[in-house]
């Protein structure tokens, strides 16, 4: 199955069971001891990162799920919104929720490279909020990402990233899997790569102890599901993707756990900017 298909297929689990209505956004959220539902945890995760950022007059919403990002762009800024997903379905909901800022917004379905490839815009912010970890080469698209800057623009980068580069067990081949996971660097390595694109880093967070709650609560819905699901997926009405992506949601909790993974956030800003295409 491609992304748009998982992507689809999981979005009235992502909607209905992981607060997406309430907020419109599909990550781990942010835990505090006070913190109850995921779409506070979610909200309060905007918030944090909200504080980062400079004033942006254009954004691109990198995975704009169900509008949740962009929708709190448009109420708390004038910048001009990009969104982009690989499901039609998240578009729909999107511009639902985003619907009084018609000529603010604009909602694309698209494979990331293909847009990056094809757009001459460019943005002074660019948000990348637990998206890009389906991608192969994170050095690569990191390129990319730095050639759609705007003069002093930022890039700010929420990711999962390895503790070891010499890491391997069952649970990661399980997560790595269901979750259709790219490539996952050290934060040594994403660290490295920036520099050597001429990208510094303005903040340098690790939030793994923030994300442990939402880890856990994701892993016990993957428990509840499994059995539920399983008897459906041998009648061909659940596909094996789904059925992996519930597995993964129970391996990566075990992961974040027992520290074989870290929740990291990073804001990016190059002070010269010279697009590659202009070369």
């Amino acid at each position: 199955m491609n992304l748009r298909q998982i992507y689809d297929q999981a979005y009235f689990a992502y909607l209905y069971f992981w607060g997406g209505k309430q907020s419109g956004f599909i990550n781990y959220g942010y835990w505090n001891d006070d913190t109850i539902r995921p779409s506070d945890a979610h909200f309060l995760l905007f918030q944090k990162l909200f504080k980062l950022i400079s004033p942006p007059t254009s954004i691109l919403d990198l995975g704009c799920g169900f509008g949740g990002a962009s929708f709190q762009f448009l109420q708390k800024t004038k910048a001009q919104v990009t969104g982009l997903t690989h499901s039609q379905k998240q578009i729909e909901t999107c511009e639902q929720r985003c619907s009084n800022f018609k000529n603010q917004v604009q909602f694309i379905n698209s494979d990331y490279h293909k847009f990056l490839d094809s757009t001459e815009q460019n943005f002074d912010l660019i948000w990348a909020v637990e998206s890009i970890y389906h991608e192969k080469d994170k050095k690569a698209f990191l390129q990319k990402l730095k050639n759609q800057l705007a003069p002093g623009g930022q890039i700010l980068i929420v990711d999962y990233y390895l503790s070891s580069d010499t890491e391997d067990s069952t649970f990661l081949k399980t997560w790595f899997e269901g979750y259709k996971i790219g490539e996952i660097i050290t934060s040594e390595t994403f660290e490295r790569y920036a520099q050597e694109l001429g990208l510094k880093i303005v903040q340098n967070l690790d939030w793994s102890s923030h994300v442990l709650e939402g880890s856990k609560r994701i892993k016990n819905l993957g428990m509840l599901s499994f059995p539920l699901l399983w008897p459906p997926h041998k009648l061909g009405l659940v596909s094996k993707s789904f059925i992996n992506g519930t597995k993964a949601s129970i391996a990566q909790y075990h992961l974040l756990k027992t520290n074989m993974w870290k929740y990291k956030v990073y804001v990016l800003e190059q002070d010269n900017f010279i697009s590659d295409k202009e070369n």
